[in-house]
């Protein structure tokens, strides 16, 4: 397996439990996840908020999302 962050840990954990070997291989920087383009720029200055939460703001998982999306709703 190639990436021992969040994904390739839990499909190893998954495999293990299929009675299959596993090796965890850190990943290069030319593999994994990276953040989505955003286009929070184009709409900055139109009078609208923009907030960039989840992939837009760092690659996490979905609770990460989730937990942005609550707190930018709890400033408003």
């Amino acid at each position: 397996m190639v990436g021992g962050g969040l994904v390739g840990c839990e499909l190893a954990l998954d495999l293990i439990h299929k009675g299959k070997e596993v090796e965890i291989v850190e990943a290069l920087p030319a593999i994994g996840f990276r953040p989505r383009p955003t286009n929070a720029e184009a709409y900055k200055g139109l009078g609208a908020e923009v907030y960039e939460i989840g992939d837009c703001r760092k690659v996490a998982n979905i609770l990460t999302a989730i937990w942005d999306g609550y707190e930018v709703a709890h400033t408003l």
